[in-house]
């Protein structure tokens, strides 16, 4: 079985290559949820700087989790999006 981290690890050593983008966009779409749900907040740049995309894309990619409903705040001190505790990645 294949886990999600796994997942985000193939994908950010060039197997993401061989896919199309569609792919490539659900693959960071959930390793976002992933590091979400883990450490609750994530920046644009650790986005970026680990899926080997521009921070443009980072971007683009938390807005469509927005879109899906994933409540996320944005705190300026820290520069990362934040989720409330009591979220669940379940839900959406």
């Amino acid at each position: 079985m294949t886990t999600v981290n796994n997942v985000a690890r193939r994908a950010a050593r060039g197997v993401r290559n061989r896919r199309r983008g569609y792919d490539r966009r659900i693959i960071r779409l959930v390793y976002i949820l992933d590091a979400l749900d883990l450490k609750r907040a994530i920046s644009v740049d650790q986005i970026a700087s680990r899926m080997d995309v521009g921070t443009r894309t980072a971007a683009r990619d938390l807005q469509v989790l927005r879109l899906m409903g994933v409540p996320m705040d944005y705190d300026r001190a820290s520069g990362e999006y934040r989720v409330p505790d009591g979220w669940n990645p379940d839900l959406i």
